[in-house]
Order: C-alpha cells, then structure tokens, then sequence
C-alpha cells in the first residue's frame, strides 16, 4: 500500500500528529487522489479540528487542510469532469472545475 507524509487528527478536538507513512486512501464513487504540491492551514481548520466541520461528517483519522493545490492522480468511477493530470485547487468554500 502506498503512504504519504500527513498532518493527521484521531478524534474530534485531538491533537495533530505528523505522520510519515500514512495511507494513501484509493478513491471512490464520486472522489478524486490529488497530489497536493501546497497546502494552506487557516482559522477554518483550526474550527474544523476543535468543533467539526458544520453539516459535513467527518471520518477519523482526518488529514487536515483544507486549501490545497496539486495534481489529480485517480479518480473514482462516478468521476466524469476530472482525469488524471489535471490540476486543481481545492478550498473550504470554493472548488475548480480545471
């Protein structure tokens, strides 16, 4: 299984942990794998980690950031507006369509 180099969250409200050999998820329905080249940490993220992320369930454990520039890698098979190689940017409140 391939791995990668994350700031990762356990629980709700926990402390950030630098992992260096988390998993790297295979995506699913309707996700995307991004290589992320540059990520930014904002107030969002920090009222994300302490108080959740408003009507969005999140799964433990959370790799945190939600700003991020990078390549898409794979995309699930409901994917349709997206191919490997694309770049994007992706934001708490504001995702590209390439």
């Amino acid at each position: 299984m391939a791995t990668q180099r994350a700031l990762v969250q356990y629980e709700k409200g926990g402390e950030l942990t630098i992992e260096t050999a988390f998993p790297v998820p295979k995506p699913r329905g309707d996700e995307v794998l991004i290589k992320v080249k540059s990520v930014g940490l904002n107030p969002g993220d920090a009222w994300i980690r302490n108080h959740g992320a408003f009507d969005i369930p999140l799964q433990y454990p959370l790799v945190v950031g939600s700003d991020l520039a990078g390549d898409v890698v794979e995309v699930g098979e409901g994917v349709t507006n997206f191919k490997p190689g694309d770049r994007v940017c992706v934001s708490l409140y504001l995702c590209n369509e390439r």
